[in-house]
């Protein structure tokens, strides 16, 4: 790399610091930096204390591109660290956490454009409401999943109803027709005892008809004998 070449990139870098400092000056805030750890970024005595209080240097090196804390707490808003996390605002859709790496790197990944100081479209209006006619067609479609599952629901009913209709039917046909069956049991019996009764009368008749032509043969017997 040129001397002209090490010498733009240096300003380039020294512009971006500035614009950095510049956007936290105008808007109160540490660019980058996380709501609940907004507090933190208060200077004590001049003095800014990473965030796990191994060291404290000027509150002037926040976000000078410049990595000073090893937990890389001091760079919310530049790429200089390699562990540091960028919070985008995202106001009107989604807030992001990204790495730091992609801080000012030509993309735009915040939806609000402050992770790129070159100038990025704000969509966040765009991109929430894209996502609330998703979401409200996907509400759609539950509802409609809804609707059918109750539709199903008082069509099973009709058939569980139907179906009990059927039990009741064939448990009321299945009591006739025991009934039936014990009145033909009944009947039976009666018949096999008034037939066994018949049957008895009837050796009765033919055993006194055997006896009386007995008696007959043997009267006539002993008058030819007499004769």
């Amino acid at each position: 790399m040129g001397r002209s070449s090490a010498l733009l990139l240096l300003l380039l870098l020294l512009c971006l610091s500035l614009a950095s400092s510049a956007y936290a000056a105008a808007h109160n805030v540490i660019r980058g930096a996380q709501p609940e750890q907004i507090e933190k970024y208060q200077p004590v005595d001049g003095k800014f204390t990473c965030f796990d209080g191994s060291k404290s240097i000027e509150f002037n090196q926040v976000n000078d591109n410049f990595c000073d804390c090893p937990d890389s707490s001091d760079e919310p808003g530049t790429s200089a660290c390699p562990n540091g996390v960028f919070y985008c605002r995202n106001k009107g859709h989604e807030q992001k956490l990204l790495s730091t790496s992609f801080v000012d790197d030509g993309v735009c990944d915040c939806c609000d454009g402050t992770d790129e100081l070159s100038g990025c479209k704000n969509t966040c209006i765009e991109k929430n409401s894209a996502k609330r006619d998703a979401l409200r067609a996907k509400i759609d479609e539950y509802r409609a999943s809804l609707e059918k599952k109750a539709q199903y629901a008082a069509s099973a009913a009709g058939v569980r109803e139907n179906i009990k209709q059927r039990h009741q039917n064939v448990d009321g046909d299945i009591a006739a027709t025991e009934q039936e069956l014990q009145k033909l049991a009944a009947d039976k019996k009666k018949l096999e005892e008034e037939t066994e009764v018949k049957r008895a009368e009837h050796k009765k008749k033919q055993a006194e008809l055997a006896a009386k032509r007995k008696a007959e043969r043997e009267a006539a017997a002993a008058k030819a004998a007499d004769e």
